[in-house]
């Protein structure tokens, strides 16, 4: 099924927003790799690198230095309306998800699907920076998504980009065409289209490759091919005298590994502009393909868009090294970290790629906050809080945007800005009733919990999701315990 219909493609083409195809595929020389392992680490990954780098971001390594000393650990936000603990993630993370769950749902990314998307994150994102809020007002304003973007290089479209690495790992066209509209309904710059494009090839190649076969000249490669054409060598960049296209600095970043860390912060740069933050991306993990955890602290102590870039060199260390090879200490604090984890196998069904079935960790299928989508009423639902919420959002917009968003706590906090329906205190029991029912419709681990707590019957259903739906963990808790404890 074509990704765009034929005005879309008249438009995209008149604005020059449509990549010729190539008719190339990426080399089909790679080994065998748990692929399932790869595309969890690259969501995982990304997770982890933004988490890492949003407390410190704007920050300039000397600053860094001087309040953190070398930063190897999650940080709370130094901005407390930003509400963002130690561990959480940041809009970058966010928005990877939503193109997930785009591409999960429609078994390919599909602009009109993002711009709804879009639309509904803004009001709970964190950070969601100058481009995409003035791209995402204008389609609350009725903009289509072809006119939307703004005219911006900046990074704010390159790490969810990345998704679409996965989505297509080897076809050429697909990717180029996905990453292009992935970027240009928020950026709809040359520039910013080329660093996605090069994103999700680097992406893609990774994630094919045995670890331990990365070659720096093989990567630079496979990004000139994703790139072909997609550049104008004669553009003069005001940012970056000395070359002209993302080729180039790539070529400098690639030539900077084993540079002392400020010389290289230096030569490269490590700010919000796309020629600065993907090629210092690329620096930091080339500098160490087979640490995560070495790759990823270089990154974020440059400071400036260091959950950008932290962002960047996880997703690319995850889908080259795999879940298996991200930190355990940076993976037991993340946020969510089960429902990123479920997002990438709910991309490898929709995409046709076989599915690890374990969950990375196994919790409470009770809890709201766990990632098990299931269908309601014609739409899916992440979690028992995007279902909730949803049903308790007081006109049918409202709910569309609460089951779109991309955690359960995104729709909890969307939750607290909206109205909830007027008679929602008296229809709660019974609409939570019949949505726990629905969830767990042949669910044996969820029956079995519901029965040894005494609420088969949902009986103490009223306790549920009145004021905290996060009660449900600990009133199963106390239940069980009373029980054992007869």
């Amino acid at each position: 099924m074509d990704i765009l219909t034929w005005d879309e493609r008249s438009v995209l083409t008149e604005r020059g927003f449509l990549p010729r195809p190539l008719g190339d595929y990426l080399d089909h020389g790679y080994g065998e790799v748990d692929t399932a392992d790869r595309h969890r680490g690259m969501l995982l990954g990304l997770a982890i690198g933004d988490a890492l780098g949003k407390p410190i971001e704007g920050l300039t390594p000397s600053t860094i230095a001087e309040r953190h000393g070398r930063v190897n650990r999650y940080l709370c936000s130094r901005h407390p309306a930003s509400l963002l603990p130690a561990g959480q993630v940041g809009a970058d993370t966010q928005l990877a998800l939503l193109t997930a769950a785009c591409a999960a749902t429609n078994g390919q990314f599909d602009p009109r699907d993002f711009a709804q998307r879009l639309q509904a994150w803004l009001p709970i994102a964190r950070g969601a920076g100058d481009a995409n809020t003035a791209a995402t007002l204008a389609l609350r304003n009725g903009r289509p998504w072809t006119h939307s973007g703004q005219h911006s290089a900046g990074s704010g479209a390159a790490s969810r980009a990345a998704v679409v690495g996965l989505i297509h790992p080897d076809d050429m066209d697909m990717l180029r065409l996905s990453a292009t509209l992935a970027t240009m309904q928020t950026h709809a710059d040359q520039t910013a289209v080329a660093a996605s494009v090069a994103t999700a090839a680097t992406v893609a190649h990774l994630s094919r490759l045995p670890t331990g076969e990365f070659d720096p000249s093989r990567l630079l490669d496979v990004i000139t091919q994703a790139l072909d054409g997609l550049e104008d060598p004669s553009v003069e960049l005001v940012h970056v005298p000395a070359r002209s296209n993302l080729r180039e600095r790539l070529i400098v970043a690639l030539d900077t590994v084993g540079k002392p860390l400020q010389a290289a912060y230096a030569a490269l740069g490590t700010g919000d502009f796309v020629l600065e933050a993907l090629p210092a991306a690329v620096w930091a993990f080339a500098s160490a393909p087979d640490d995560m955890v070495k790759a990823t602290i270089i990154a974020i102590n440059g400071g400036r868009a260091s959950a950008t870039v932290g962002s960047l060199v996880g997703a690319f260390a995850g889908a080259y090294n795999g879940a298996a090879g991200l930190p355990a200490p940076w993976l037991d604090h993340l946020e969510y970290v089960d429902g990123i984890a479920g997002h990438a196998d709910a991309l490898m069904d929709a995409t046709g790629a076989a599915r690890r079935r374990q969950p990375l960790f196994v919790g409470n299928p009770l809890h709201p906050a766990s990632y098990a989508p299931f269908t309601l009423g014609g739409s899916t639902m992440h979690t028992l809080e995007h279902a909730v919420r949803s049903a308790a959002a007081s006109d049918p917009a409202t709910s569309v945007k609460a089951r779109l968003l991309p955690t359960p706590a995104d729709a909890r906090r969307f939750a607290a800005l909206t109205q909830t329906r007027s008679d929602w205190n008296e229809t709660a029991s019974n609409t939570i009733r019949a949505i726990l029912r629905r969830r767990f419709d042949g669910s044996d681990d969820a029956s079995a919990q519901l029965l040894s707590a005494g609420l088969a019957d949902f009986d103490a259903i009223d306790l549920l999701f009145k004021d905290d739906p996060f009660a449900m963990g600990s009133l199963l808790a106390g239940r069980q315990a009373e029980l054992a404890g007869h």
